[in-house]
This record gives C-alpha cells, sequence and structure tokens, in this order.
C-alpha cells in the first residue's frame, strides 16, 4: 500500500519521502504489547515508513499520529488516566480537542475502518480506510495548494452531504476518485477540484477549489442553490 501511495505522493512534492519518517522494530514491538493484541498489517506498514513523521499531511489535524504519543496514550490506558478503546479498536492518533482519538476498528473480512472518539468511545466514522484516509488528505493538501481560490461551505442542518455532492459533481462532469467513500468525496476535472466531509465538528463541508474564481462561484452557487448550504469564506485567496 505504502510504495504506490508514496508514488502518488510524490508526484506533487518530489521532497515528500525525505520527510517521513518510519518508528524502529523495538517501537512498533512495544506497542504490539501495550495494545495487546496484533497490529493490522496496514498500521504495522504505516508505523514503518511514517510511525514518526507523516511528512506534513497532519493526518491526526491538530492530534498526532506518532507513534511516541500512541505509545504514551496506551501507557495513561494502563494507569488508568484515560478510558479504554473499545475491544475490537485500536488507538492510532490522539490530542485533537475537537476529534479525540482516531481508531482502526476491526472490520470481519476486509480491512479495518477509521473511526473517531473521545473518553473511549466511538463517535463516528472517519474514512473506510486508513489507505483512504492517507489518499484523501494528500489529495486534499496538494491539490488546494495548488489553486489560486479555494472557497469553503458549511451544511448547519449537520446532513451527510457525500451522496449528495456525488450526484452534484457527477452532474457537473467532475470524475470521482476512488478512494472517495461513504465519509469524503474528492473529484476533479481540468477547471476545479471538489471536495465533500462529513467530519468538520460532524457538520459536513463543501470545498472547492480552481485557480478561475469565476468557476469557484459558480460551483458554489450549485451547492448553494441545490443543497442550501452556506458560503463560510475563502480558505485561500490568490492575492
Amino acid at each position: 500500500m505504502l510504495d504506490q501511495f508514496l508514488q502518488f505522493v510524490t508526484q506533487y512534492d518530489a521532497d515528500f519521502r525525505n520527510r517521513i519518517q518510519g518508528a524502529s522494530r523495538g517501537e512498533i514491538d512495544t506497542l504490539q504489547q501495550l495494545v495487546g493484541k496484533p497490529l493490522p498489517p496496514c498500521y504495522v506498514e504505516f508505523l514503518e515508513r511514517m510511525g514518526h513523521s507523516d511528512g506534513g499531511l497532519d493526518l491526526a489535524y491538530d492530534g498526532s499520529s506518532d507513534i511516541n504519543d500512541v505509545i504514551d496514550y496506551y501507557r495513561d490506558v494502563a494507569r488508568n488516566q484515560f478510558f479504554p478503546p473499545p475491544p475490537n479498536c485500536i488507538v492510532i492518533a490522539t490530542g485533537d480537542p475537537v476529534l479525540g482519538q482516531i481508531f482502526l476498528e476491526e472490520m470481519a473480512g476486509g480491512p479495518p475502518r477509521v473511526m473517531l472518539g473521545v473518553d473511549g468511545h466511538i463517535d463516528r466514522p472517519y474514512r473506510n480506510s486508513l489507505e483512504n484516509v492517507l489518499y484523501s488528505r494528500a489529495f486534499i493538501k496538494y491539490e488546494f495548494a495548488a489553486r489560486s481560490f479555494v472557497a469553503f461551505y458549511l451544511d448547519k442542518q449537520k446532513r451527510n452531504l457525500v451522496p449528495m455532492a456525488n450526484e452534484i459533481a457527477t452532474n457537473q462532469g467532475l470524475e470521482i476518485l476512488w478512494f472517495s467513500d461513504a465519509e469524503a468525496l474528492c473529484a476533479q476535472n481540468e477547471k476545479a477540484v471538489f471536495v465533500a466531509e462529513r467530519s468538520y465538528a460532524t457538520r459536513g463541508t463543501i470545498k472547492i477549489a480552481s485557480d478561475q474564481r469565476a468557476e469557484v462561484e459558480r460551483l458554489g452557487s450549485v451547492v448553494i442553490t441545490e443543497l442550501g448550504l452556506e458560503f463560510q469564506r475563502w480558505w485561500r485567496r490568490a492575492s
């Protein structure tokens, strides 16, 4: 998984491989001992390549996915300073004041799902897989950074925007990318980037980016008219 992902990211950022830092075998073994069961293979691979630094992707937003911080979390659980995660979950990032912990939830017959939770309880889904987290975070970071205009739209009704955004993106001629799932939609065409997510403080958001302000505003008018979203702010504007 990680070899293909690193190829994907280095199309945007040739120096990315030099900024990531993996964990040692001893650190991974220490974490597994504290967890008390085998770590999922996808997570072990992530730790081996990105266990100390995710290269600036901010996978845990304002929290940390550094293995040292995850180890400290489990040691605090053992001291009864934190609630333990559910039996079928493993914490892979912690410390974000809004999102709480990020869990991998074991799924029968498939890869673990990525979930958000607080105080040892699952709150809501984050992405269908760790792979989807990696690709979507990289896509959003680099595609938005490359565009002159990025606008942010908020749904105050707290609906699941993803299926509705999927229909709009398809009707507007945007390609739905393969790492989209039930929790986030990533789409693009030659003019614009279109992202819908459910996990901004439980409210759905849509972000639209383009080098043409008129294209952002055109697509923005569609989501305002068809979905009743509110324009929140320009995320980034060309000077």
